[in-house]
């Protein structure tokens, strides 16, 4: 019977996996397979019941996001950071 590779960490190259978790075992593998599964249905159904919080969320962690790379960057929440110099044009 062939032996499989996957089945412990120390046999594992997980060089450039996201997260060690992966690379353990296949058992591991499954359980966290498993658990976003559990948390991607538990989210839909807290969306079709609870809509309008879950918009009221959502767009929060939008603007937190945004508001932070923003931040990250050195540039102001709004706007390019550079003042208009443009002149009033009359016509």
């Amino acid at each position: 019977m062939p032996r499989i590779a996957a089945t412990s960490y120390e046999e594992t190259n997980s060089a450039g996996a996201g997260s060690d978790l992966t690379g353990k075992s296949l058992l591991t593998l499954g359980g966290l397979a498993v658990a976003s599964g559990t948390i991607v249905s538990g989210g839909a159904v807290l969306t079709c019941m609870l809509p309008g919080p879950m918009l009221g969320a959502v767009t929060l962690t939008g603007g937190l996001l945004y508001a932070g790379h923003r931040k990250e960057q050195g540039k102001p929440l709004f706007g390019n950071g550079e003042k208009d110099t443009a002149e009033a044009v009359s016509t």
